[in-house]
């Protein structure tokens, strides 16, 4: 393959990974509302560290490191968002 070739590819899977993230998100507000209607906290540091343990689990061990803080971001932004979320009052 080529350069550009490669950078097609790559174009084709960031598109995909905004499409899941939005996805994400899109659950992350349906969280909100129940955590909110259960008069739960935001944050919750046991299921982080579940999600984060998975995502090392699924990634290779050259990859781990590295996903585990993509993902760590992803969990904060996830947490912003929320926060934003609510206080719009959907």
């Amino acid at each position: 393959m080529t350069l550009l070739e490669y950078r097609e590819e790559i174009d084709k899977i960031d598109a995909e990974i905004v499409k899941l993230l939005e996805a994400r998100f899109t659950i992350v507000e349906a969280i909100a509302k129940i955590k909110e209607a259960e008069g739960l906290p935001i944050e919750n540091q046991e299921r982080e560290a579940v999600v984060l343990d998975r995502i090392e689990e699924l990634s290779g061990p050259h990859l781990a490191e590295h996903n585990r803080t993509i993902f760590s971001q992803i969990i904060k932004s996830s947490k912003e968002h929320q926060g934003r979320f609510l206080h719009s009052k959907y």
